[in-house]
């Protein structure tokens, strides 16, 4: 890693309204990297002193020059290292395809005070002289191959993600390309899928795929991997892939073999054999995955096949090694990440340790993929700076060789993430080394992004990290929502008031400043709001005079006024601007909020009779922008929305619970009865009579249907409809559940329950 001398004498590089005494010089018939690298630094040093640097592809006589890899570069610096050197007044940089560009980059930071802080926003001092030490002679190495994270737009930005030294995505020749992709359809997730489509294969071949639970199954399932037929197609899709890439002459050397996103291994004999042996089901994964990378190698040294360790794959098998070119990558999305992973008490992160020591011992290379954020309550507090500092730490010093630090709100644009910018500076930075103190980088970031606010953004950050959290009590995960962490009432409103001291900071501060500011404080107001909502202390839909009764008049009052205030927000900006969850079903959370802002005592509905659910209160079991479960406008609709359906395999399509997390505040014991109102059409020839829907009430306790009724396309004539369920006595824990036939799309409109 660096290590960098500085004397007491420095070499002046530019001086304000002094005509330049240095010249850029790049080698002749230099490659797009090189110069770029020299108008990056000759056009950021202009910004910085107002000074522009000549670049010459020869020394010029009587100057002084910078020297952009003026002789080969050090093989032992890869693509990514680089050499600064300070000699006889002249400056020498030499790096790689990459590392040239880095170099440059870090005498423009380090020397010139330049910060690339996020995407469009630069922080550049006041200066007039841009000096380096004489005695300059610094080498860095990155701690990591691979660097990638998916914090805010990081991914978009090309020129901030080559300024960030991030090298995943994708970079062009002028940024030195990026390291060696993953494939596009065998990339780093699930695969399994792809690579044997049970809708081509099951039905002819059901024994493709995963003997569990007592028969092989079709939805939701793996592939049995002791399967020769299987082998063969798998091979044949592999060495198809990496003969398309080297043809088109694709920057492509991972492919990835991962099981698919849920459970459902093999519990075939011959599977079962193997993962017994070897005392995990990653036995059988790694024992095909060696017989597939042993045949690629023959035809391609150079390739390397990834896949997943993960769920039940991430322990590591007893005996079994993956080959050289096997490249497990190691996700830890049942881990908390309130504490660093090195000091963390959660049991899932003891385990994590374990098999991460095993999975170092036993692979030549290895890669993390660190859940370092919260999906669920995206806006809330995280507590994780100072996690992704550590981990990344940890992990370096575990013998990790590629690294993704997964934030992560699904939409580059959003702003609402809680310290989403500082995140992703603070992950970047320590990708590169993590060796270096995570706190003046901080507080040169927050007193740059949020100007004269930052020391209240700091006085914000030193509270949340002073809060107690007990990790094997109250973990914070990927998907934990905000009643489920630690956070009081008092920590959450003391944090609002150093967001709202910061907002009076900045008033005569820029536009971009100001706007950073306030998405903080956005997420501040969020927090408060959305434990109130997502806790239980108010419903949207009220049938139960016992609940109206215990609420907080003066808290209702005060938390509706938040909400209307984020209601304004939500309709200034797009949503994909503005989201307040993204894990799943983000319209459903700002459906409570809208809720909320437009409610009054005691809440949508007469507590001691009728109610109506509306879809946007729903759970649906799809992501938001699925093709077959979506929300969209309806003319027919009651509130001119509907969720839409079309499912061509069985399931629930959507759900709601009757428990503390849902809409309806209801009185356990007592008899409700249930209508919804739906639209029901066939697919293009399907007979009407069988598109059918049928709606019902789970009891999850007993796991049986409490009420089910089921209505067709040739019975509903294709309009909106009420099927009444009929009666039931309502307890925690009833799930409302829609299921449909094949050949059958179907709208929600919504739900009518009466006491």
């Amino acid at each position: 890693m660096a290590v960098a001398a500085r004397g007491f004498a420095e070499i002046t590089v530019a001086e304000r309204g002094q005509p330049s005494a240095y010249t850029l010089v790049i080698p002749a018939k230099a490659s797009p990297n090189e110069r770029y690298a020299a108008q990056e630094f000759r056009d950021w040093t202009l910004k910085l002193t107002g000074v522009e640097i000549p670049i010459r592809e020869t020394t010029p006589v009587a100057a002084k020059a910078i020297y952009l890899n003026r002789e080969k570069p050090d093989p032992a610096l890869g693509d990514e290292g680089f050499d600064l050197e300070a000699v006889g007044g002249d400056i020498r940089v030499s790096g790689g395809r990459r590392g040239l560009l880095y170099g440059v980059y870090e005498l423009l930071e380090r020397f010139g005070g330049i910060a690339w802080l996020d995407s469009g926003f630069t922080d550049i001092p006041q200066t007039d002289v841009f000096k380096i030490p004489s005695d300059l002679k610094d080498r860095q190495l990155p701690a990591f191959d691979r660097r990638v994270h998916d914090w805010r737009q990081i991914s978009s930005d090309i020129s901030f993600s080559a300024r960030s030294r991030i090298n995943h995505y994708y970079l062009p020749e002028r940024h030195g390309r990026s390291y060696p992709k993953f494939d596009g359809p065998l990339g780093w997730g699930h695969t399994f899928s792809y690579l044997v489509n049970p809708d081509q294969y099951f039905d002819e071949h059901p024994e493709y795929f995963s003997f569990f639970k007592g028969k092989r199954q079709k939805h939701y399932s793996q592939l049995c991997l002791t399967n020769p037929d299987v082998f063969k197609i798998v091979l044949e899709k592999v060495l198809a892939r990496i003969r398309h890439n080297k043809t088109k002459g694709n920057n492509v050397k991972y492919y990835g073999i991962s099981q698919n996103d849920w459970n459902g291994y093999c519990e075939c004999e011959k599977c079962a054999a193997i993962d017994a042996r070897e005392e995990s089901h990653a036995g059988a994964l790694i024992d095909f995955l060696n017989r597939i990378a042993e045949e690629v190698e023959k035809e391609h040294p150079d390739v390397i096949i990834q896949t997943l360790s993960y769920m039940y794959s991430r322990k590591p098998p007893k005996n079994l090694k993956p080959r050289r070119n096997v490249m497990p990558l190691l996700c830890s999305i049942e881990c908390d990440f309130s504490k660093p992973m090195a000091e963390n008490r959660f049991e899932e992160n003891v385990a994590f340790r374990a098999d991460l020591e095993k999975w170092r011992k036993i692979s030549n290379r290895l890669m993390i993929w660190d859940y370092a954020g919260n999906w669920r309550s995206t806006p809330c507090p995280q507590h994780n700076l100072r996690t992704i500092w550590e981990n990344t730490r940890y992990y370096r010093a575990q013998g990790v060789t590629e690294l993704f630090h997964e934030g992560k709100v699904l939409s580059k644009e959003s702003q609402t993430e809680e310290l989403a910018a500082l995140k992703a500076y603070l992950a970047s930075k320590a990708m590169w080394n993590p060796d270096r103190p995570m706190r003046p980088l901080m507080e040169r970031f927050c007193n740059a992004y949020y100007g004269k606010g930052g020391p209240f953004v700091l006085e914000y950050i030193d509270l949340l990290e002073r809060q107690p959290v007990d990790e094997t009590k109250t973990p914070i995960i990927y998907s934990t929502t905000i009643d489920k962490m630690p956070w009081t009432d008092e920590f959450l409103n003391e944090a609002r008031g150093l967001w709202r001291k910061a907002e009076a900071a900045v008033a005569d501060e820029s536009a971009a400043v100001k706007s950073n500011v306030f998405w903080g404080v956005f997420c501040a107001d969020y927090s408060l709001l959305s434990k109130y909502i997502h806790g239980g202390e108010w419903r949207p839909v009220i049938v139960s005079e016992k609940f109206a009764a215990s609420m907080d008049r003066d808290k209702f009052e005060t938390m509706r006024r938040i909400a209307r205030d984020i209601v304004a927000v939500l309709d200034k900006y797009p949503d994909q601007v503005v989201v307040l969850s993204s894990y799943l079903n983000d319209f459903r959370h700002k459906a409570l909020v809208r809720a909320l802002a437009a409610a009054e005592l005691p809440g949508g509905g007469d507590a001691g009779g009728k109610a109506t659910v509306q879809d946007g209160l729903i759970t649906y079991n799809d992501f938001p922008k699925s093709k077959t479960i979506f929300r969209e406008r309806d003319e027919g609709a009651t509130d001119g929305w509907a969720i839409h359906v079309h499912k061509s395999e069985p399931g629930w399509a959507w759900t709601m619970t009757f428990h503390m997390h849902n809409a309806v505040a209801f009185d356990e014991g007592v008899k409700y009865r249930l209508r919804v109102r739906v639209r029901v059409t066939p697919e293009e020839g399907v007979a009407p009579e069988k598109a059918i829907v049928t709606s019902g009430l789970f009891d999850r306790n007993v796991r049986e249907d409490v009420l089910s009724k089921s209505v067709s396309a040739a019975a509903s004539k294709g309009e909106w409809v009420w099927v009444d369920l009929g009666e039931w006595t309502a307890k925690n824990d009833n799930y409302i559940f829609h299921v449909s036939s094949h050949g059958c799309t179907f709208k929600l409109d919504l739900f009518e329950i009466t006491r």
